[in-house]
């Protein structure tokens, strides 16, 4: 038998369900989950987006490869990060409009 079996009913505006769907969505829950951690003071964790994650992986390869390189390839995987990390910066300015769209797999 499922744990879970009372239905609790909530009215919300339009904007407010969608914007509630997108800090879900942005958490990796789904909108149930969202609203049960949020109402029980749980931390809920925004899930990091997919253009974040690439600059983490870059960073972690210059990492295990620093004492090997020269100044000119360190140069070169900074510059690969600079641009990672600026692709995840404007991803997220690109959902400001509340679209759903942008938020990272």
């Amino acid at each position: 038998m499922r744990e879970r079996n009372v239905i609790i009913n909530i009215r919300v505006t339009d904007k407010e369900k969608k914007a509630l769907e997108r800090s879900a969505k942005r958490a990796g829950l789904s909108l149930s989950a969202f609203l049960r951690k949020a109402g029980l003071n749980e931390r809920i964790f925004v899930k990091p987006s997919a253009f974040l994650f690439k600059a983490y992986e870059a960073t972690e390869r210059l990492l295990k490869k620093f004492p090997s390189f020269s100044k000119s390839d360190i140069e070169v995987c900074l510059i690969d990060i600079e641009e990672k990390l600026l692709d995840a910066y404007h991803e997220k300015e690109a959902d400001s409009d509340g679209d759903n769209q942008n938020l990272g797999d």
